[in-house]
């Protein structure tokens, strides 16, 4: 199984899939094992750009996406600009992932 279940105490990984100029803020056991059976339905390419692997995933993506609030498309797909997805991959881990780490997040 790919996808973590909510309520089990297991490290997993928060990952950031790219499909065309949108990017998936999502949780997983198994980040590569997620993108593939993603791209079954999926007619586009999907790109694994990271994964963060986490000791409380839910928690970590929840707060990374009520950050990137403002970019939210749908359900867990943003339109991120190019720098926020720059420091997303410059991220070693979220835990201690605030607000004040965007500082373009939220601004004018």
């Amino acid at each position: 199984m790919d996808i973590l279940p909510r309520g089990i105490s297991v490290t997993g990984f928060v990952y950031l899939i790219k499909c065309n100029e949108f990017v998936k803020i999502g949780v997983a056991v198994n980040a590569q094992l997620r993108i593939r059976d993603m791209q079954i339905g999926n007619p586009y390419e999907l790109v694994l750009l990271k994964s963060y692997p986490s000791p409380v995933p839910y928690e970590d993506e929840e707060n990374l996406h009520c950050i990137l609030e403002r970019y939210r498309v749908r359900g867990e797909w943003f339109k991120l600009p190019q720098d926020i997805v720059d420091m997303l991959l410059c991220l070693e881990h979220l835990g201690d992932v605030d607000q004040k780490d965007f500082p373009t997040v939220g601004g004018p």
